[in-house]
């Protein structure tokens, strides 16, 4: 979202479905550059690893706390991985993942290989 802030996207929330599983993105409210793109799918992506070091930090035995969000939030990034990492390697998945807005942001770039 700050990503969006500062390039002055004007931003609205999307509805997304995949396999079943209702969830939302931010986009932008006008056509962006590929930079701007790149800028604001890597935003989104690495917001997550962000949250995975502020985990790993702050809570090195997550794993014995009783703490049930902390805990979701480090599965739901977990699982999270495992599907940008499925979709890219199968070519599937919503066209408003991170992964593949860095990917079509770069010419040439393909989710798969990371190009």
């Amino acid at each position: 979202m700050a990503a969006n802030l500062a390039l002055d996207t004007h931003v609205y929330l999307k509805s997304v479905h995949f396999a079943g599983i209702p969830f939302f993105t931010i986009q932008p409210g006008r056509e962006l550059s590929h930079k701007e793109h790149y800028t604001t799918a890597a935003a989104g992506f690495n917001s997550q690893h962000i949250t995975n070091e502020w985990l790993l930090t702050t809570h090195p035995d997550l794993k014995d706390e009783d703490e049930p969000f902390l805990k979701g939030m480090a599965n739901f990034n977990f699982w999270l991985t495992i599907g940008y990492a499925a979709c890219a390697f199968a070519h599937y998945g919503p066209e408003e993942r991170d992964t593949k807005g860095i990917a079509d942001s770069l010419a040439g770039a393909s989710a798969r290989w990371g190009r």
